[in-house]
């Protein structure tokens, strides 16, 4: 094998939140998007090894992802959105309902401060978060080219921080990423999916 055939798929990503298929940009981003995947299982011991691991139950998987934002707030070309509202991913839990005076309101309609209704169900509010490989760089001739979260929301007992001062304002937000079940089979046989990878 000579150098230059090496599947060294490294580059840059360009990060999407939304609705699923029609994901729209974040804007710029610092560092990279990191994902983290925890396999879970019940050990398998006998008191004849002692703490000796002799087997797990596979019992599923977890998955979050970090992405230190850099843009506060939506831009657009005339009426088309340039990126998305990351103060609308930080909380999506309240709405407009939770408003009580027009300065807790920003005009892209974010609701920092709001708690929102308790007992809501995070799976209905989570978006698609889009990983998209920037052309012309390893990482979309080796692949993934796409990676879509089905199911993201910001992870719960995470901790969002937002600087205000003379400092870049970076946000860094670690999302919970949820399953979905995409056909009857999967329904029938528990095969949960968290994202899709899509290669060149």
């Amino acid at each position: 094998m000579t150098w230059e055939s090496r599947a060294l798929a490294h580059g840059p990503y360009v990060v999407s939140f939304g609705t699923s298929g029609s994901e729209i940009f974040t804007g710029l981003t610092e560092g990279v998007p990191r994902h983290e995947g925890t396999p879970s299982g019940i050990p398998i011991r006998s008191t004849f090894g002692g703490d000796t691991l002799l087997d797990e139950i596979y019992t599923g998987q977890n998955h979050f992802v970090t992405v230190n934002f850099k843009e506060w707030r939506k831009t657009n070309a005339g009426s088309t959105p340039v990126n998305r509202n990351t103060l609308s991913i930080m909380n999506p839990f309240a709405d407009a309902t939770d408003q009580t005076n027009a300065e807790s309101l920003d005009a892209d309609g974010h609701f920092l401060g709001f708690t929102g209704i308790i007992g809501q169900s995070k799976w209905s509010l989570a978006s698609a978060l889009l990983f998209t490989a920037v052309t012309g760089t390893p990482a979309a001739t080796w692949g993934p080219l796409y990676r879509r979260y089905y199911k993201a929301i910001v992870a719960s007992d995470s901790t969002i921080m937002a600087s205000f001062g003379a400092v870049e304002r970076n946000v860094s937000l670690t999302f919970r990423i949820l399953p979905v079940l995409l056909n009857a089979s999967q329904i029938t046989t528990a095969r949960f999916h968290h994202f899709l990878d899509i290669y060149p």
